[in-house]
């Protein structure tokens, strides 16, 4: 039985509505959604685009890959061009046991947060 749903729009754009109760919708508050509701991962992918989304009992996780546009390629054309950089992990919901990857003083996660 699904508990919630995640769609990701574009690569810096998602959505979430469900159960709510640990924020595993990432929207700032443990409020059940009913109509999909925009979940702000600006800052996640400022620079980069969601490559990949897991959810798990009551958490989520967010991979970004981060770009690097150049100006010239090796002949010297001035074309732009998509280089491989890196990626980060964002995560949050449920942390009771750690399955955040963060301190467990952190207890539940209401928005998306770097798992450094």
């Amino acid at each position: 039985q699904a508990m919630r749903t995640w769609v990701v729009i574009t690569d810096r754009q998602a959505y979430s509505w469900g159960w709510n109760a640990c924020g595993q919708l990432g929207i700032n508050h443990t409020t059940d959604q009913f109509r999909p509701t925009a979940v702000d991962i600006s800052k996640a992918t400022l620079g980069g685009r969601i490559e990949d989304l897991a959810c798990g009992g009551a958490h989520t996780c967010v991979i970004v890959a981060n770009y690097s546009t150049l100006d010239e390629d090796d002949s010297g054309n001035n074309e732009s061009k998509d280089r491989f950089g890196n990626r980060s992990l964002y995560v949050w919901g449920n942390n009771a046991r750690g399955q955040l990857g963060l301190p467990l003083d952190k207890m539940q996660v209401l928005k998306p947060t770097l798992d450094a």
